[in-house]
């Protein structure tokens, strides 16, 4: 979406391809989230490899208003930068389910 037409776009193709436009947003929603934290995610990477972020640096889950119960349990939990959090069920960050719209940032 972020390469090609933008998001709009992308959705009107994955409703093309689904023919359900509550499916379709789910869908939108949750890949672009993967996309964007996962880019966060490989950004700090290079920074910390470069030199420009420290070993010690954490990461915040930052959950979002109105998250559902999982989310809302993890928010301002914290990992190392190279590391998982503790709930296990976190794994290294969101997105955590379908329409998760939870990120992280840096503390």
């Amino acid at each position: 979406a972020v390469a090609g037409d933008g998001i709009s776009a992308a959705y009107d193709d994955i409703l093309a391809a689904v023919g359900d436009a509550d499916r379709a947003q789910m869908i939108a929603r949750t890949e672009t989230m993967t996309a964007a934290n996962e880019g966060q995610r490989a950004s700090w990477s290079s920074a910390l490899d470069a030199g420009l972020l420290s070993n010690d640096t954490k990461v915040e889950w930052i959950a979002t208003s109105g998250a559902c119960d999982d989310c809302a349990g993890l928010d301002r939990a914290t990992r190392p930068i190279d590391g998982e959090y503790e709930d296990s069920d976190a794994g290294d960050g969101p997105p955590l389910h379908p329409n998760c719209r939870c990120t992280e940032g840096l503390v």
